[in-house]
């Protein structure tokens, strides 16, 4: 039914996911959770012992190392809210730690946690890369979900009376969570190569626009303001937002400060940050001193 409807055909033999069709734009949107969120409820679920054929022990251990970074607030998951820990548990230092001691399936996890999360939120990584990355986290669930997948890589086979929660010791929300953002990342990366278009950073609109939209509002109406504020000036927030985002606006606010956003290309996120500089997910710091290694 859904392969045939001819306005927006849904292939769910190759997709577990398929983004909606705007009507007025005949473009795709992609629903995606924020990212963050995401990595600190994986980590939510490894500090609880959830994963399976995980043995925490293994961080505990690790814990003893200072040179893999990692703290006893980061493991213990103290600060659930802090991405900065969630990326201790998974840093190139511990997964190095693991690989040494023979802890074989865990060091294996954490380094597909890791290369999921750098495929999101690093720099300087090709889009073969990022695609192999995602890809392989989804794999990771789908061993799980449909072992058979291996194999017969067919969603409409999927056994759609398993129940979704526990699968790799995730919860429901966060494995729909999981699924959206991988598939659409890699059919958005598909579509802007059919449209000759420059891939877009996996991050794009949930980080500069949204707290420069934020910064605006702070601006209008100070550090606290109310829903009804932003309702009753919404027309004029938007047309004020609308006039800092548009390349074709030659001019600038008679403050003469510039609040524009930058009028020149950035440079990709694909790119390395520069020759010899250590990207910042594959930088080590060792307890007991401020020690940078670069893998």
């Amino acid at each position: 039914m859904f392969t045939d409807n001819p306005d927006d055909p849904a292939d769910f033999y190759h997709n577990l996911y398929q983004p909606e069709k705007d009507v007025r734009t005949n473009e795709y949107v992609h629903h995606q959770e924020d990212h963050n969120h995401l990595l600190k409820r994986v980590i939510l679920c490894l500090w609880e012992g959830h994963i399976p054929n995980f043995d925490l022990r293994s961080l505990r251990d690790a814990l003893h190392d200072p040179n893999t970074g990692l703290t006893y607030e980061s493991l213990t998951g103290k600060n659930k809210q802090s991405v900065p820990n969630c990326e201790r548990v998974i840093s190139l230092g511990v997964i190095e730690f693991l690989e040494k001691n023979k802890y074989v399936n865990e060091a294996k996890i954490l380094s597909i946690i890791h290369n999921w999360h750098k495929a999101v939120d690093g720099r300087g990584l090709r889009e073969d890369l990022h695609s192999k990355y995602l890809c392989e986290m989804k794999d990771w669930i789908l061993d799980d979900w449909m072992p058979w997948a291996k194999t017969e890589r067919n969603y409409s086979v999927i056994d759609v009376n398993r129940s979704i929660k526990g699968i790799c010791g995730f919860t429901r929300e966060l494995i729909v969570g999981l699924i959206a953002n991988l598939e659409s990342r890699e059919i958005q990366r598909q579509e802007y190569l059919e449209r000759s278009l420059p891939p877009e950073h996996p991050r794009a609109s949930s980080g500069d626009d949204v707290e420069g939209f934020v910064a605006l509002l702070h601006e209008m109406f100070g550090l606290i303001f109310y829903l009804k504020q932003f309702y009753q000036e919404s027309t004029k927030i938007l047309n004020e937002f609308g006039k800092r985002i548009d390349p074709n606006l030659a001019f600038y606010y008679w403050t003469g400060v510039k609040e524009r956003y930058r009028d020149f290309a950035l440079p990709s996120f694909n790119c390395p940050t520069g020759p010899g500089v250590g990207e910042r997910l594959d930088e080590l710091n060792c307890l007991g001193g401020a020690i940078l290694v670069s893998f």
